[in-house]
């Protein structure tokens, strides 16, 4: 089936077609693209949804925007362990990921700053506790809304 299985190495590029004037990108859109270096099973980052605990599914994926994500994969997106690290401000997302979006762990800022709980759409859900630089600490419980898109 000519599919990408194994350990390997894929550059991924937002191109534009010429033919296609509707395809236009708005100006201030983000761009697309990065580098995977990694495990691939069945053409897709990572391990396969019915794949065992043990399967080979780590990867780094190093966006455009200089962000970079390193750790597990299923089926395409981030799935289990795994960091990623904003290059816009240095902050980083650290812990348990499933279908793309961390649902717990840390959320760490560049002074000392972190966030510890469950999140819900990349963002604090749940209970969770902000720890502060000079060793206060903020419990509380945090609400996403819904979001349709999900």
């Amino acid at each position: 089936e000519n599919r990408k299985h194994g350990f390997g190495k894929m550059t991924y590029r937002n191109q534009k077609s010429g033919d296609d004037e509707e395809a236009e990108e708005e100006e201030n859109a983000p761009q697309r693209g990065g580098t995977y270096l990694g495990h691939f099973c069945a053409g897709m980052r990572g391990c396969q949804a019915d794949a065992p605990k043990e399967a080979a599914s780590e990867g780094t994926f190093s966006y455009v925007n200089g962000d970079v994500y390193v750790g597990q994969w299923k089926e395409g997106k981030k799935h289990g362990k795994g960091s990623y690290t904003y290059a816009k401000d240095g902050t980083k997302l650290i812990g348990e990921w499933e279908a793309g979006k961390i649902t717990s762990g840390k959320w760490v800022f560049p002074n000392g700053t972190f966030y510890s709980g469950k999140f819900r759409y990349n963002k604090p859900h749940g209970k969770g506790v902000w720890v502060f630089k000079n060793g206060n600490q903020l419990t509380g419980e945090y609400c996403q809304k819904e979001q349709t898109n999900e």
